[in-house]
């Protein structure tokens, strides 16, 4: 692999042993002892990037997806190394019942529903949203861990 820097037109020539993989799978497993794994792997993957590993490269030797590597990549050249070594929370996808929980807790207390599908059939016929008894679950889970 070879790459030619833009600022200096030098040849820079990389050579990758051909263990280079496992070394990096061990740099990772003691990084872990200190990072998550999600940030071990992401920091093995900004250096590589950083001395113009190709991506598809780096995939095969931090064990992150190519899509995580595009985007690492383009991050490193907007923001700084620091910003990256955070890990976010998905945004993930919101709940069916979030906007109408005290409603549902309210026709709860009332005692009119015994079981998962009545609940299922009153959030249906009163709020007009289709939930699973599985969904019902885990509100119900939610809500009494919460108190």
């Amino acid at each position: 692999m070879k790459k030619v820097s833009n600022q200096e037109h030098d040849l820079l020539e990389i050579k990758i042993p051909e263990n280079a993989a496992d070394i990096l799978q061990q740099a990772i497993g003691f990084l872990h002892l200190f990072l998550p794994v999600t940030l071990a792997k992401r920091f093995i993957a900004v250096i590589l990037l950083a001395i113009g590993m190709p991506v598809k490269d780096a995939v095969k030797l931090t064990g992150l997806c190519e899509k995580s590597m595009w985007t690492l990549k383009k991050q490193l050249r907007e923001q700084p190394v620091s910003s990256l070594m955070v890990i976010k929370s998905g945004s993930g996808r919101q709940e069916k019942c979030a906007r109408i929980k005290q409603q549902i807790l309210a026709e709860l207390e009332s005692g009119s529903c015994r079981t998962r599908q009545e609940i299922v059939d009153m959030i249906e016929d009163k709020f007009h949203i289709k939930v699973s008894r599985s969904c019902v679950g885990r509100f119900l889970k939610k809500t009494a861990s919460n108190g």
